[in-house]
């Protein structure tokens, strides 16, 4: 019996052995192999995982990169022609220097939007020496881009996240070539350049030290205009424009030609806009138990949903005022008024007149996906209870201004000395020429 003890005592011990001897050949193979995995990430330029914990190391390393990385874009690049930009001044800026202005008039427009921005790249030859003398009219970011390339002599491609830039080719050969402009093709060059077409003391552009033009006279050519604004042709080249609107080019220069191509291009994807707005006024009950939203912007749909509780709420008056549609930064109101005339002494000879009604005045620019609006609604209240005293005339105001996305509103809301509150919601919606938005609904 002992025997036999003693022999299995001994096979278990071979055997035993034998594992270990098997897992430490299979430790080795693993090692190597994981050396081998790291090898091959560090020259495919993935992450790169020497840890021996096989697929789950490299897994939570990425995550961790995912982690404590910047912010991921809330938009793509192929959006950033949706992008609208405010004014951008490029006085006597390089290209680089010019697209770095734009870049930061981008990023600060997603700051105010809430949209974390694309970090893009530029990639601009070192002979883009020339100093640009513009002004920007408020436009997309995709447009703004190629309309600083035309202006310095260049052609831009967008390959994802990188603008790449070269001069355009100038070859030469006679060139003659019809295009088809919008009627409002040289209005708008004037306007992305600043070129006044007023008078000289209306102008934005001055005569001091400085100064990127000189003020521009009333009537001007399309030639003259690009000459003004800085766009260098060859002296040979020749622009006319027929009564249809058809510009003609005549060039022996290729790069003339290229110029005016992608200027041409440039403005019709930079569309011209305006603001609808819509105003919605509630008044509030003070004795309603109701507590105010905690924002103070609402998407279309969140405007509707509040619209209808609102609308269930014993005592809400609303308000709806009529739509009104103004250019961009351009004041527009409102105004559903009576006079009120009163005497101010006691012969009845001498007058004074009030406005008692509600006014509505609002301004409004496109900007990141939708608008930049400043508001301020105003209710007058007054009358004669004795035609011998001077009326008590009660003036409330509610004022807003930020931003808010398209077809989207901004809300404010005002206490009243009685206790009830004034809801003002003002909607703001782009929309084309010819009055459809730009942008459907949600």
């Amino acid at each position: 019996m002992r025997i036999v003890k003693k022999r299995i005592f001994i096979v278990a011990g071979v055997a035993l052995v034998g594992v270990c001897l098997w897992l430490g050949t299979r430790g080795g193979d693993v090692e190597r192999s994981h050396r081998d995995e790291g090898n091959t990430s560090r020259h495919s330029g993935s992450v790169d995982s020497s840890d021996a914990h096989g697929t789950a190391a490299v897994l939570k390393t990425k995550s961790a990169i995912r982690d404590t990385g910047k912010p991921r874009s809330t938009h793509g690049p192929e959006r950033l022609k949706e992008f609208y930009l405010p004014v951008v001044d490029i006085n006597g800026l390089t290209l680089r220097e010019a697209l770095a202005k734009l870049m930061a008039a981008y990023e600060d427009a997603c700051a105010k939007a809430g949209e974390v921005p694309i970090p893009l790249t530029f990639d601009v030859p070192p002979t883009a020496t020339k100093k640009l003398r513009l002004r920007l009219s408020p436009g997309n970011f995709s447009s703004s881009v190629r309309f600083l390339a035309t202006y310095a002599g260049m052609k831009v491609n967008r390959d994802k996240t990188v603008y790449r830039f070269e001069p355009f080719a100038d070859e030469r050969g006679e060139v003659k070539r019809s295009v088809s402009l919008p009627p409002d093709f040289a209005t708008r060059l004037s306007e992305q350049t600043s070129l006044s077409s007023g008078s000289e003391s209306d102008s934005p552009i001055g005569e001091g030290e400085g100064s990127p033009r000189k003020a521009v006279p009333v009537r001007m050519t399309i030639a003259e205009i690009l000459k003004a604004s800085g766009l260098e042709l060859d002296p040979s080249t020749r622009l006319s424009v027929k009564p249809s609107g058809e510009l003609i080019l005549e060039t022996p220069s290729g790069a003339d030609a290229a110029a005016i191509s992608a200027l041409e291009d440039s403005l019709k994807n930079d569309v011209p806009i305006q603001n609808k707005f819509t105003t919605k006024v509630l008044h509030i009950p003070a004795d309603l138990d109701w507590a105010a939203p905690d924002t103070s912007q609402m998407t279309d749909s969140e405007i509707q949903l509040f619209m209808r509780q609102m609308s269930q709420k014993k005592g809400v008056d609303l308000l709806t005022l009529p739509e009104v549609t103004a250019r961009g930064n351009q004041d527009a109101s409102i105004e559903n008024v009576r006079e009120l005339i009163y005497p101010t002494n006691a012969e009845g000879t001498e007058f004074e007149k009030q406005q008692i009604g509600v006014t509505m005045q609002m301004k409004g620019d496109a900007l990141a996906f939708g608008h930049d609006v400043d508001f301020q609604f105003t209710h007058t209240t007054g009358g004669l209870d004795n035609p011998l005293e001077k009326p008590v005339i009660e003036k409330h105001t509610v004022s807003g201004a930020g931003y808010t996305g398209d077809r989207g509103a901004r809300l404010a809301v005002e206490t009243q000395p009685d206790g009830s509150r004034v809801v003002v919601l003002l909607s703001a919606t782009m929309i084309d020429a010819t009055g459809q938005p730009l942008h459907g609904a949600e």
